[in-house]
């Protein structure tokens, strides 16, 4: 059975097939039977640095279209150690269950190109029991989406007693230089967030001078007139919300 799934690795499975004049689904019985012996014969002992990501696998960018991934990145071992539908926080609980607990609290590293609900997984099960010791990303935005935010999870980290690495800018919080950099950090998030209080003030001042009115647009009012004409010609409400695409709670509310 192993056979087929070794050269699986190597080629596509519908080449697999092919070249040695057998069918897909031989092929991907031969992958499913050595997957299955593989997890069930695999030592999860000595596991002590992971990572954590998402794989894009359909189309557009809802969570049932994400895989999410945790694999070993131990020096002596780099291996698949659980994969799981959707990206989301279930799912990221459903695979540090399924290592179990002896993994989970031998876990010194996590590295990992960070989404933030993921970090907040990790934070609850691993880092506030201090089980671990070092988070590493590969870059600070991947990290979060701006210094504000930035901010607020390297003081959690701070908190918890986890050090924090990103390895492209060099950034060490177990060191002196590297926390004089994160408290230059919080200078210039106070100076983003007054930027961008002053912007928003300033564009809202703006749009007012011109005349535009500022909220969300009255998309039921403006038809009031047509609706009122269709229900005294004895339309239904909801044959009148489908034909002027605006919501039967809307029409009740004006027909009130």
């Amino acid at each position: 059975m192993g056979f087929l799934a070794r050269w699986a690795r190597r080629l596509s499975w519908r080449e697999t097939a092919r070249t040695f004049q057998t069918s897909w689904e031989a092929v991907y019985r031969s992958v499913e039977w050595f997957v299955e012996w593989g997890l069930g014969h695999r030592e999860l002992r000595g596991v002590e640095s992971i990572g954590v990501d998402e794989i894009h696998w359909g189309h557009g960018m809802r969570a049932d279209n994400f895989l999410t991934v945790i694999y070993q990145i131990d020096a002596g071992c780099r291996r698949l150690l659980w994969v799981g539908r959707r990206r989301s926080q279930a799912t990221l609980r459903r695979g540090l269950k399924v290592l179990g607990p002896e993994v989970v609290q031998g876990l010194r590293f996590v590295c990992s190109d960070m989404w933030k609900p993921y970090l907040q997984v990790i934070a609850a099960q691993i880092g506030r029991r201090r089980e671990i010791d070092v988070v590493l990303v590969w870059r600070l935005d991947r990290w979060g989406r701006s210094v504000t935010d930035l901010l607020a999870t390297l003081q959690e980290l701070e908190h918890l007693g986890v050090g924090f690495v990103s390895l492209t800018e060099a950034l060490d919080l177990t060191t002196a230089a590297g926390r004089a950099m994160a408290a230059m950090l919080a200078v210039f998030a106070a100076f983003e967030r007054e930027i961008l209080q002053e912007r928003t003030r300033a564009g809202l001042a703006h749009a007012r001078q011109n005349g535009k009115r500022l909220g969300r647009p009255a998309t039921a009012a403006i038809h009031a007139v047509k609706l009122r004409q269709l229900h005294r010609a004895g339309v239904s409400k909801s044959e009148i919300a489908r034909r002027l695409h605006i919501g039967r709670t809307s029409v009740r509310r004006i027909l009130a």
